[in-house]
C-alpha cells in the first residue's frame, strides 16, 4: 500500500511523533485487544479523540446520523475521522462513501440528504475538534449518492476562521440552507452548490479576541426571517470577582434571508436575566437549544451552569419574543457529564417524555422536571449502547414514549431502540467497528508497519 493514500507526508511526520510519545505504553485495555483472538504488540497512534487518553481509547465514534424515513434499513452515519458510512441492510454490512475524496480520514459533523428522488443529494458538514490529522473541506456535495463529491471552498479561502462546519439546517419553504461552525454562520441559496457567510462572532463587540467563544446550536423560525443560536464559552469576571463580564447568550439574527449587507443580529437578554436565574451571578458555560417540532416557534433551551455544572431548561416563543416556563431538572442534580454532549430532545406529540444525552442517554417522563439513566456506563458489552455520546436521532416518537426508536451515535458505533430505550441493540455489522484492517503498508520513516482500520483509526506494529 502506498502510505499517502492514507495520509499526506505531514501527517506521517506527526504520526510518527505521536507513535515515539505513546512507545512503551501499555494498551491491554483498548477495545481491539479485547476483541482480538491473540495478544499481540499492536500499539494506537491515531487518530485521537482526546489527546492524552490511549486507556480504553474509544474507537468507530459516529458523530452524525440519517435514517431513510421511507426505508429503515438504509441509514447514513458519519464517523468522527473515517467519513461517511452508508448500509441498505441496517447495519449488516457498510460501505465509506467518501474515501476516494481527496483522504479517507475526513470528519463529519452532519447529514443532509434528500430521499425524494434517486440519486440522492448529500450533504455532509465536515471537520472535528477532537481528533489529530483530519482533513476538512467545509461542506461536501454529492448529487450521486456520495459516488463522487465537490465542494466550492478553496484552501486559500478567507471565508471562515476554521473550515470545521458543524450541523447544517435547512429552511424548506424558501429552499435556503444554513450552515453553522464555531465562529460563523453561512447561507446557500442554490442547494448547496455555493456558500456566504453571513455572520461572525467577530461582529461581537465584546468577543472579538476571544477564540473560546463558540457557536453551539442554531435554529431557524418558521417564517424564515429570523435564526436564533446559542454559544458556549469561558467566563470573565471583572478584577474584582464579583460580576460576570461575559457569559453565553441566546442570540438573534434578523432578516436572515435577505442580502448579506441587510442581516442584523440583536443580543436577546431575557432570558438570562435574574428573573429566571435561581441564583444571583450564575456564570452560564453553555446554551443548547431545540425545536419541539418544525410546526410551532416554540425553542426549548438547555443552559448549563459553570463550576458544578447545574442545568435549566427554558422554553422560549420565537413569536411572542419571551420565556414561557423554566425549571431546574433533578433540583440541579444532574451528573456533570451531561452538558457538553448530544443536547435535549422534546417529544413533539407529548412534551411530558425528553431525552438528556450525556455519557449515557437520560430520560424524562415528567415534562423534564427528573430525568433517570436508561443505561450504565459500558464499553459497549452485550448491546448496552457505548459510552459519550456524540449525536443521536429519534424517528419515531409515540404518544407515551414506549415505544420510540432512538438512534444513538456512541464512540463505540450505532446503537438502536425500538421500544423508548428499554433496550438496545448494536448496529455496526461487521465492517463498521474495529474488527478488521482496511490496509498495510510501511512506514518509509521508521519502517513499522501500519494499519488503517475501516472505522476511524490506525495502528502501527
Amino acid at each position: 500500500m502506498n502510505t499517502s493514500h492514507w495520509f499526506p507526508r505531514t501527517t506521517l511526520i506527526s504520526l510518527f511523533t505521536l507513535l515515539l510519545v505513546l512507545t512503551g505504553q501499555a494498551q491491554n485495555h483498548l477495545p481491539c485487544l479485547q476483541q482480538s483472538e491473540y495478544r499481540s504488540d499492536w500499539k494506537y497512534v491515531g487518530p485521537f479523540n482526546e489527546y492524552d487518553k490511549t486507556e480504553n481509547q474509544h474507537f468507530g465514534a459516529i458523530s452524525a446520523i440519517s435514517v431513510n424515513p421511507k426505508d429503515p434499513m438504509e441509514i447514513f452515519v458519519g464517523a468522527n475521522s473515517a467519513g461517511l458510512f452508508h448500509t441498505s441492510n441496517r447495519g449488516l454490512s457498510w460501505e465509506c462513501l467518501t474515501d476516494e475524496h481527496l483522504y479517507p480520514v475526513i470528519g463529519v459533523n452532519d447529514i443532509w440528504i434528500d430521499y425524494s428522488k434517486k440519486p440522492y443529494t448529500i450533504l455532509i458538514s465536515t471537520g472535528t475538534k477532537t481528533v489529530c490529522d483530519i482533513a476538512q473541506f467545509a461542506i461536501l456535495l454529492s448529487k450521486d449518492g456520495g459516488r463522487t463529491w465537490t465542494n466550492h471552498f478553496k484552501e486559500d479561502s478567507t471565508l471562515f476562521v476554521s473550515c470545521s462546519i458543524n450541523k447544517i439546517r435547512k429552511d424548506s419553504t424558501r429552499n435556503i440552507f444554513y450552515a453553522f461552525g464555531n465562529h460563523n454562520i453561512i447561507r446557500s441559496r442554490d442547494q448547496g452548490e455555493s456558500w456566504e457567510e453571513i455572520f461572525s462572532l467577530t461582529q461581537v463587540p465584546s468577543v472579538i479576541s476571544r477564540k473560546d467563544f463558540e457557536i453551539t446550536s442554531l435554529e431557524i423560525n418558521n417564517a424564515g426571517d429570523a435564526l436564533y443560536f446559542t454559544t458556549h464559552a469561558s467566563y470573565d469576571v471583572n478584577p474584582s470577582g464579583d460580576s460576570v463580564l461575559l457569559q453565553c447568550d441566546l442570540i438573534k439574527i434578523e432578516n436572515c434571508n435577505s442580502k448579506k449587507e441587510n442581516i442584523q443580529y440583536k443580543k436577546l437578554t431575557s432570558i438570562l436575566t435574574e428573573t429566571y436565574s435561581p441564583k444571583t451571578n450564575k456564570k452560564t458555560f453553555a446554551l443548547k437549544i431545540t425545536r419541539k417540532n418544525q410546526t410551532d416557534d416554540i425553542l426549548y433551551i438547555d443552559r448549563t451552569y459553570l463550576e458544578n455544572y447545574e442545568h435549566s431548561i427554558y422554553v422560549f416563543d420565537m413569536q411572542q419574543q419571551k420565556c414561557l416556563s423554566y425549571w431546574s431538572p433533578n433540583n440541579n442534580y444532574l451528573p456533570e457529564d451531561i452538558f457538553w454532549r448530544a443536547g435535549l430532545q422534546v417529544n413533539p406529540n407529548n412534551p411530558k417524555y425528553m431525552y438528556l444525552a450525556g455519557n449515557v442517554l437520560y430520560k424524562s417522563t415528567d415534562s423534564g422536571k427528573t430525568f433517570v439513566a436508561l443505561y450504565p456506563y459500558s464499553f459497549g458489552e452485550n448491546n448496552t449502547p457505548h459510552a459519550d455520546i456524540r449525536c443521536y436521532s429519534i424517528t419515531k416518537y409515540s404518544p407515551d414514549g414506549e415505544s420510540d426508536y432512538i438512534y444513538l451515535g456512541t464512540d463505540g458505533g450505532l446503537s438502536f431502540s425500538n421500544n423508548g430505550s428499554k433496550s438496545f441493540v448494536n448496529l455496526n455489522g461487521e465492517s463498521l467497528p474495529i474488527k478488521k484492517k482496511k490496509e498495510m503498508g510501511v512506514t518509509p520513516i521508521t519502517g513499522s508497519i501500519s494499519a488503517g482500520s475501516k472505522d476511524n483509526s490506525l495502528l502501527s506494529y
